[in-house]
């Protein structure tokens, strides 16, 4: 007699791996979904292709599949395992076959770069993380008016405290897709304090949960989750403008990125133009993926801010559809852990005029205005766009 409540299987899959000097060498390993982590990955490799002492520590090893390296302890669930490499991240499509999921990467002398002379974040900071760094004031905001009390609409508390609530609720349940996890926008004309709201845009979500500006509304654990974010402010004005030989603005938001966290015990040495022109340029989650943290907690325990101000001058130099296929990417990132993904771009017009249609169907669109505007204009909005 069979015994009904036997506990399934777990699914198996099978992953095509190959070191990066042997490409054409590629081998089976089979993992087991939803368990085996790529620690468990490694040992599975190490065991299979019989090394013996002589050869490096796994600890060595950096696993790289399409997009992204891997951290050490993640959960292994192969969502775009059938894809090809990402030439950008490891090797050209050429060299490897139309079926490679996992190519091991020896840190010392092996990680791969492109044929530039420039260093690559992975090289340097691969096996040590690169320390947070919170970000400079003037960023964002570098005129007399970063010194001015802040005064934070009714509109934007009640948005923020809303739509922030909805989308922790959504991370704690497992619930990251375009339909839950929203971009914020301030959309708004000059001089309306679109980069201060910006840059104060961390502060005032916390605000929103500790009981400053709502008290009956309080809610402690998502302010302890607000109170220790790790903050990005990436700004395009005031000697932070893009590059004429600046290809994806995708990778030029983690050069700014880049930039904030690189010590400044060398002024000369960490300016943008020395980035630019000395280091290949890594996106943002490339950047996550390298983060420590000085109190040792696990990075996906961590809340992220990524606030970008002056959208419009991507659109000026890329064009519309460029900028379209960035706020894509914005979503993206924003869906990879409990990340508030925020973006300023100026407009004189309605927000039909500014925003290209796209398949994402949420969007928190926050209009913030100073004091002086009307009351009507400065009402917080929530506009159902698609991206």
């Amino acid at each position: 007699m069979r015994n009904k409540d036997k506990t399934p299987e777990p699914p198996q899959y099978v992953l095509w791996c190959a070191f990066s000097d042997k490409l054409f060498d590629s081998f089976p390993i089979t993992c087991t979904l939803n368990h085996d982590t790529y620690r468990d990955l490694k040992k599975k490799i190490r065991g299979m292709r019989r090394f013996d002492d002589s050869d490096p520590d796994t600890d060595d090893w950096v696993l790289w599949e399409p997009g992204r390296p891997r951290n050490i302890e993640e959960t292994f669930i192969p969502e775009k395992c059938d894809e090809h490499l990402a030439s950008r991240l490891t090797v050209q499509r050429s060299q490897s076959k139309d079926r490679l999921d996992v190519v091991v990467v020896v840190c010392d002398d092996d990680v791969p770069q492109r044929q530039n002379g420039k260093k690559d974040i992975r090289t340097v900071f691969g096996k040590t993380g690169l320390p947070y760094r919170p970000p400079a004031s003037d960023v964002l905001l570098n005129s007399a008016g970063r010194d001015w009390d802040y005064q934070v609409s009714p509109e934007l508390i009640d948005t923020l405290h809303w739509q922030i609530s909805e989308q922790y609720q959504s991370y704690k349940n497992g619930f990251m897709d375009k339909l839950t996890i929203p971009l914020y926008l301030f959309l708004s004309g000059a001089g309306t304090g679109k980069s201060r709201n910006a840059a104060e845009l961390h502060h005032t979500a916390y605000k929103c949960f500790n009981g400053t500006y709502l008290g009956m509304a309080r809610n402690d654990e998502l302010a302890d989750r607000l109170k220790d974010s790790l903050v990005f402010h990436v700004g395009f004005e005031g000697g932070l403008g893009l590059r004429i030989d600046d290809v994806d603005p995708w990778e030029a938001i983690g050069n700014r990125m880049l930039l904030q966290l690189l010590p400044e015990t060398d002024r000369k040495e960490t300016t943008l133009y020395n980035i630019h022109d000395n280091w290949n340029a890594p996106t943002p989650d490339e950047v996550i993926d390298l983060l420590v943290t000085k109190d040792g907690s696990k990075l996906k325990e961590k809340t992220i801010f990524l606030v970008i101000d002056g959208l419009d001058q991507i659109s000026h130099v890329f064009g519309e559809y460029k900028l379209s296929d960035m706020l894509i990417e914005m979503g993206g990132f924003a869906q990879e852990g409990f990340r508030i993904v925020c973006g300023a771009r100026y407009y004189s017009l309605v927000p039909n005029c500014c925003l290209l249609p796209s398949s994402r169907s949420q969007y928190s669109m926050i209009k913030a205005y100073l004091n002086e505007l009307s009351s009507k204009t400065a009402a917080g909005m929530d506009v159902h766009w698609k991206y």
